[in-house]
């Protein structure tokens, strides 16, 4: 059986060009790790993954979803789709 969630995160503003589109112009390849790094924590690989929206409701944020692999920057509200099998 599968099952279908959203999830919403507080993430830095500047990666959403990569997770929205998959293009990762413009970051530094820091930037990359880091997102890869959070991606890799957060979702399982069995599971589909999709950033469905981001929302412009940005603003300045020390703590974050995703503060463990980014300094304090600009925040915005990452919508994603999830598919599981299992």
């Amino acid at each position: 059986m599968s099952s279908l969630r959203v999830e919403t995160f507080q993430l830095p503003s500047h990666w959403a060009s990569y997770f929205v589109n998959s293009d990762p112009t413009g970051l530094e390849e820091s930037d990359i790790q880091a997102a890869d790094g959070w991606w890799y924590a957060t979702f399982q690989p069995d599971q589909s993954v999709s950033c469905t929206d981001v929302a412009e409701d940005g603003n300045f944020c020390k703590y974050h979803d995703a503060d463990r692999w980014c300094l304090p920057c600009e925040v915005a509200s990452f919508t994603f789709l999830i598919h599981q099998e299992g």
